[in-house]
């Protein structure tokens, strides 16, 4: 491509790299200097060409019966070390050789990690590979393989995952995939490269799911949203998205549910306030909108008060009793807008979980019904809630309504008070058909709208949500 100079850059191989300069290849030499450096940077000095070449001491080497050989020595340098890379041509056999001899001339101790005779950019699939195994030449076996796609990838992996008993991998795809090319390509084939990538991943994930049959695999790519059917094979669950705010994820994971079941994208309880909006939620409304997926949750337990390690305990709890339904019910989209609506139903619509979210509240907008989807209409259902424990600093200065002394808010009285008195939140509790669910819905509990409270106001200020039950009775 051409930069704001003029200049054009060309990638190209070459003829050796190491770590912190070259292309991407996999260095053959690393190295670690006496004051911790690691890169290096060899630059040509000089070249001879001679007709015979000395043996490499205590390695074996390949040589010529008559002792005549074309040789070619390319001396590169880097300071005090120095860098011999020997080419023999063997023109009656077709072959080409190449050894490395690193020499250092300086006073500084230098760790050798690795030094390799050659390495070689090899094309994915179709490379035919000949080797040589035993101790000695009268022993040695000769193996022919074909090099498939992702062979290395594979066998990294295996051995990584035999390491231990891993039971979960999430599989996080962080690698920019702008500009597709690939260098084994011809022009007229460079359009493929997209699929033949997608095609080389399921290859992959196939053998190591077989391998590893007990493993849960989780897909992930960029911040998420790495989803297709095909890799479904492979990741029964995805990470659908690193924004995890509550209000946010009513979006993404109704846009997934166009496609996608619930069981398919995971959703966490995250911290609030939220590390991506500083959007400042609820508990509840947390575990609401991630309950309607796999849920998680993103906390340090150690960082968490009393109360709140009861809370999160409940509602592992709850989700646990409903799993079933919530991952593998049917999932219903009821309304989206300011109030988010939805609803997951049981097989056997014996079951069913609500969920109404609200993002802004609306003045004198006390009324709302909840319309069911999905159930037996000739069925008898319970309906009802949980009933929420308030907390009176959610009222503000309102407290002083009730209070018999005048309390300032956020006072040191105020917190004192709030720690000893909860209030108890409405409590929704009808029995109805199906068919009255569905069409007429349940009249929910008037909305607080400054004008009292009791046990029979719903308190739904802005991102609140109310989860619902439905059980056939």
């Amino acid at each position: 491509m051409w930069g704001s100079t003029g200049i054009r850059v060309i990638p190209m191989c070459l003829e050796m790299s190491s770590g912190g300069h070259g292309d991407i290849r996999e260095p053959f030499i690393e190295l670690v200097r006496e004051n911790g450096v690691r890169s290096s940077d060899f630059k040509y000095a000089s070249y001879t060409i001679t007709d015979s070449r000395t043996p490499l001491r205590t390695l074996p080497c390949a040589y010529s019966e008559n002792g005549k050989i074309e040789h070619l020595c390319l001396t590169l340098t880097d300071g005090d070390l120095v860098l011999e890379l020997h080419y023999c041509v063997f023109p009656d056999c077709d072959v080409i050789t190449r050894s490395a001899k690193l020499i250092n001339k300086g006073q500084s101790s230098v760790a050798i990690e690795r030094l390799l005779s050659t390495q070689i950019d090899i094309p994915f699939s179709g490379t035919m590979v000949t080797s040589f195994h035993g101790s000695w030449a009268h022993e040695m076996n000769k193996n022919t393989a074909t090099l498939t796609a992702g062979k290395f990838v594979i066998e990294k992996m295996t051995q990584v995952f035999a390491s231990a008993k891993i039971d979960y991998v999430k599989w996080d795809m962080n690698r920019i995939f702008s500009d597709v090319y690939s260098p084994y390509l011809p022009p007229e084939q460079e359009g493929e490269t997209a699929h033949r990538y997608i095609c080389g991943l399921y290859k992959i994930m196939d053998e190591l799911t077989h391998r590893f049959p007990d493993i849960l695999f989780e897909g992930c790519a960029s911040g998420g949203n790495r989803f297709d059917l095909g890799i479904l094979c492979y990741f029964p669950q995805i990470w659908a998205s690193d924004n995890t705010d509550a209000l946010s994820r009513t979006y993404i994971q109704e846009g997934y549910s166009y496609g996608y079941p619930q069981s398919t994208y995971t959703a966490h309880v995250a911290a609030s306030p939220n590390h991506q909006t500083l959007r400042v939620t609820s508990p509840e409304t947390r575990f609401g909108v991630a309950s309607f997926g796999v849920l998680g949750y993103e906390c340090d337990v150690r960082d968490l008060k009393g109360d709140m390690k009861k809370k999160l305990a409940a509602q592992i709890e709850l989700y646990k009793k409903l799993r079933d339904v919530l991952q593998f019910g049917q999932f219903y989209r009821i309304r989206t807008g300011n109030v988010h609506e939805w609803i997951c139903v049981s097989p056997d619509k014996t079951q069913a979980v609500g969920m109404m979210l609200q993002e802004l509240v609306q003045p004198n907008t006390q009324a709302e019904r909840f319309f069911a989807k999905g159930l037996d209409p000739e069925k008898s259902y319970r309906f009802y809630n949980v009933s929420q424990r308030l907390d009176i600093k959610q009222f503000g200065s309102l407290v002083n309504t009730i209070s018999p002394i005048h309390i300032k808010q956020d006072s040191m009285v105020h917190n004192l008070v709030a720690k000893a008195v909860r209030l108890n939140g409405e409590a929704e509790d009808v029995t109805a058909s199906g068919m009255v669910l569905m069409s007429t819905g349940v009249a929910l509990k008037p909305a607080f709208s400054g004008t009292g409270f009791n046990e029979n106001v719903r308190v739904f200020p802005d991102f609140s949500l109310r989860m619902y039950f439905m059980e056939c009775q």
